[in-house]
């Protein structure tokens, strides 16, 4: 294996890993289970603690 076919098998298998990934995160933001918790997140600039 040459240096230039490993490296495009490694181009290949990151691309692989990063559009999985992004797949994964895309999955648990959108999931209804996390909604509430997102919601309150998003409120936590606008508590008033004083």
């Amino acid at each position: 294996m040459s240096i230039d076919t490993l490296g495009e098998a490694l181009s290949s298998i990151w691309t692989v890993w990063a559009v999985m990934l992004f797949a994964g995160l895309l999955f648990w933001v959108l999931r209804p289970a996390n909604r509430r918790r997102f919601e309150q997140d998003a409120r936590i600039p606008l508590n008033d603690e004083s």
